[in-house]
């Protein structure tokens, strides 16, 4: 047994924890674990254990595994309510070690429980993995977004998710391109920076991710002040504010 397949049994299930591990370690064997230890011990239904990962494909991966699981230590449970405790106990040396584990945890569980108990939490739980709130981390943004509009004041209707921005900068582009370039001197300016409309798309990518820099309005007390002075004045307040946690974020 690995120390990170036991890690499964070991790691509080209260408070935050954190793993570090690097792929290919059995962190999804031991996240199986901790999931089962949390309907088996805890008696929690899986609607209400958020599990989250990064891609889709990931996500369908993880669901299965789970419902695996789960499904196995309904099967020691059933096979121990038939056949009594005493069987379950005894470790079979062909046994692998999800096996293994599981078997604990459902032997621990039935010694506390019963094993009816058991098979009814288990039974409930594999009946309601199609609906278990196991997400990539877009997905459940999306749905908690969703959930709570009005609390996150975004609007009812469901915003699309772009999942590439590419052509949606080359529309905005091309629009700006039509408009700027209507007479001589605003196309001589437009050539003089990008050669055509995909150049402007590719330099948006960039520019789009800066916040807009505006200075305060002139003053109306009389005194001239240029656009650059009052720039460099709101750089230096700023700075003055934040600059040494801007330091910091930049150190970590």
């Amino acid at each position: 047994m690995t120390e990170m397949q036991d890690l499964g049994l070991r790691i509080p299930v209260h408070g935050v924890q954190l793993i570090q591990a690097s792929a290919g370690t059995g962190k999804t064997f031991a996240l199986a674990t901790l999931y089962a230890r949390l309907v088996i011990d805890l008696g929690l239904p899986v609607s209400s254990i958020l599990a989250v990962t990064f891609t889709e494909s990931a996500t369908k991966e993880l669901r299965e595994r789970l419902r695996a699981r789960l499904l196995l230590a309904l099967g020691l449970a059933e096979t121990a309510l038939v056949s009594g405790i005493d069987g379950l106990a005894l470790e079979a040396t062909s046994d692998s070690e999800e096996t293994r584990l599981t078997r604990q945890l459902v032997h621990a569980a039935i010694v506390r429980d019963g094993a009816r108990a058991v098979c009814k939490r288990l039974r409930g739980a594999t009946a309601q993995m199609d609906m278990a709130p196991i997400h990539t981390i877009h997905g459940f943004c999306r749905r908690a977004l969703a959930d709570h509009a009005l609390e996150a004041g975004q609007p009812l209707l469901e915003r699309e998710l772009l999942q590439n921005e590419s052509a949606l900068r080359r529309e905005v582009a091309l629009d700006f391109w039509r408009m700027e370039a209507l007479d001589a001197s605003s196309a001589a300016t437009l050539t003089s920076i990008w050669n055509s409309p995909n150049a402007l798309a590719e330099s948006l990518r960039s520019l789009v991710a800066l916040d807009v820099l505006l200075p305060h309005q002139l003053p109306d007390d009389g005194t001239r002040l240029t656009t650059l002075e009052i720039a460099r004045e709101d750089l230096a307040r700023h700075f003055r504010e934040y600059g040494d946690a801007a330091r910091e974020l930049l150190r970590q």
